[in-house]
Parts: C-alpha cells; sequence; structure tokens
C-alpha cells in the first residue's frame, strides 16, 4: 500500500494551524471569564434577595451570617435592589471576588488542559519549531503549569 505524501502541511499550514489553537486559548479564556461572571452574578442576586426578604419579613431565621443579618434590621422597605446591594456590597464584595476566581480558575484551566494536549500530540506529529515562532508569553507560562 502506498501512503499519501501530500497529507503534510507546509510551514505556513502550521503557522495557521497554531494560529487557530492560540485563537482558541483566547476563547476559552473568555468562556472562562463568561462563565465566572455568571456565577458571581448569580451569588449577588441570591445575597440581594435573602436581604430583601429579611427586609419585607422581618424574620431573621434565614441562615445568613450575622454581619447581612444586622444590615437588614438597619433597613427599612420599601428598597430597591440597588439600595440594598449598596448597603451589602462591601460585606458579600470579597466573597464574590473569591467565587470569581475559582470558578475563572477551573474552567480556564479545563480549555487549557484541552489546548496543551492537542499541541503535545501536534509536537508528536512534528509541529515544526518555526511555525510557534509567535508564541504568547501568557501562553507558554500555561503550558509549562500544564506539563505540571
Amino acid at each position: 500500500m502506498k501512503e499519501k505524501t501530500d497529507s503534510v502541511l507546509t510551514l505556513d499550514e502550521w503557522k495557521d494551524l497554531y494560529r487557530q489553537i492560540d485563537d482558541l486559548l483566547k476563547l476559552t479564556w473568555k468562556c472562562a471569564q463568561s462563565k465566572a461572571e455568571e456565577k458571581m452574578l448569580e451569588l449577588r442576586k441570591l445575597y440581594i434577595d435573602k436581604v430583601e426578604m429579611l427586609v419585607e419579613s422581618g424574620e431573621t431565621y434565614l441562615e445568613l451570617d450575622v454581619r447581612l443579618k444586622e444590615i437588614a434590621k438597619r433597613l427599612k422597605p420599601p428598597l430597591d435592589k440597588h439600595a440594598i446591594w449598596e448597603a451589602i456590597k462591601p460585606e458579600v464584595e470579597p466573597r464574590l471576588k473569591e467565587t470569581y476566581e475559582k470558578v475563572f480558575k477551573l474552567h480556564r484551566r479545563n480549555g487549557f488542559d484541552k489546548v496543551a494536549t492537542v499541541l503535545r500530540y501536534m509536537e508528536k506529529l512534528g509541529l515544526p519549531r518555526e511555525a510557534r515562532e509567535s508564541t504568547p508569553k501568557w501562553l507558554e507560562e500555561e503550558l509549562k503549569l500544564s506539563d505540571l
């Protein structure tokens, strides 16, 4: 059986493939950011809704930390969500940031791990070094981290 020699990529095709993978990495980064922001906004809404319920009902039986209960007792109805947010923001913003970081890192790592695996296979297939001449520094660092 004859092997096909026309399946070998040219240097320009390798470079294009690498650019496509770089674009894919950027998309995984943006996806991780988006998912982290979505989770942070969900948590923010949860905090606002719980404080709103506390203000409206006067009940403090919900499992909120002591500081949020104190804030809720000081607020008087009728309130809008923006006023509640401004009152609780100093207390919940650090938690929101922690949530954002955790979700972002998880999704970024998952995306980069997949792309790093593809790049390793490409190197095994013979990705020319010249095709990776424009590797961004952040990509190089992520690839090194994924090798650990």
